[in-house]
């Protein structure tokens, strides 16, 4: 397994960078982390995560790669398409890498220092939850021994989530059709599509960082559906679509009409460094 690998934003390719033809060593400023804040009476104000920028030390013995990687980078900022960094594929943080600046060249070694602006202030690890639709609906149910005109049974699924992020965290959500008006209840909170139909073989897909929702349908054709997120009131209001997810044991039901896909992006400050890896540098060559 990579140490450290560049995703590209434009392609989805990646690229290698903890040798043999790329190396960036230990990349300390990967474990460096940045309140922004402002000062109040007796308390801080404003506290938050920022982009801000940092320095890695690429070094190389493959001038093919590095040309190779410099165009990757250099197409992800022309198109405004941030790329991941990726921490032992677990960890990841949107970035652009701006800035190349030669300081050693000996043969075919070179040694280039990098600017990366960090975009999001955190790093964040994915963690699936899938869910299956259920028969529930039609199949459990309580018979009576009399012909009642109607029957009782259960009206939602429940289950649980463990995000293990000390803060609340962003999701994906991606429900498959067929769905009407689709809604999902998670630490008390409705997660709600309204006057919508996801059609047979087709999708919906809740991104709560960047804020949008679209539906995709079996043909491949996306639209913007963000009209039809309930938001209520907005964050706290117990029906907002984008309401992140908090940490610990969290009980999440919906109807059992449908499957779905959440995708939880728990976060840290900084890659952990109980799992920095032990490497070495390539040898330098004359």
């Amino acid at each position: 397994m990579l140490e450290l690998e560049y995703e590209a934003g434009v392609t989805g390719e990646r690229i290698g960078l903890d040798g043999p033809d790329l190396f960036v060593g230990y990349a300390l400023d990967l474990h460096s982390s940045e309140w922004s804040y402002e000062l109040g009476a007796s308390a801080l104000g404003s506290v938050a995560r920022k982009a801000r920028e940092g320095k890695l030390t690429l070094q190389s013995t493959s001038d093919e790669a590095v040309d190779a990687a410099r165009r990757v980078f250099d197409r992800d900022v022309a198109k405004n398409q941030p790329g991941k960094l990726w921490y032992r594929n677990e960890l990841f943080q949107r970035c652009f890498l701006t800035k190349a600046e030669a300081s050693t060249v000996a043969g075919r070694f070179k040694t280039l220092d990098m600017t990366v602006t960090w975009l999001d202030g955190v790093w964040r690890k994915p963690v699936l939850y899938s869910f299956m639709p259920s028969d529930m609906k039609q199949s459990a149910f309580l018979d009576y021994d009399f012909d009642y005109p109607y029957d009782y049974g259960a009206s939602s699924l429940a289950v649980s989530l463990n995000p293990t992020s000390l803060l609340d965290s962003g999701f994906q959500l991606i429900i498959y059709g067929q769905a009407l008006s689709p809604a999902i209840t998670i630490a008390g909170n409705n997660y709600q599509i309204s006057n919508l139909t996801v059609p047979s073989g087709g999708y919906l897909t809740v991104d709560s960082l960047a804020k949008k929702i679209t539906m995709t349908t079996q043909a491949g054709v996306t639209t913007n559906q963000f009209a039809n997120g309930e938001r209520s009131t907005g964050l706290g209001s117990g029906n907002y679509i984008f309401q992140p997810i908090p940490p610990g044991v969290q009980p999440a039901s919906w109807d059992g009409g449908f499957g779905f896909d959440l995708t939880v992006f728990e976060e840290e400050a900084a890659p952990p460094w109980a799992q920095t890896p032990v490497s070495s540098s390539p040898v330098a060559a004359a």
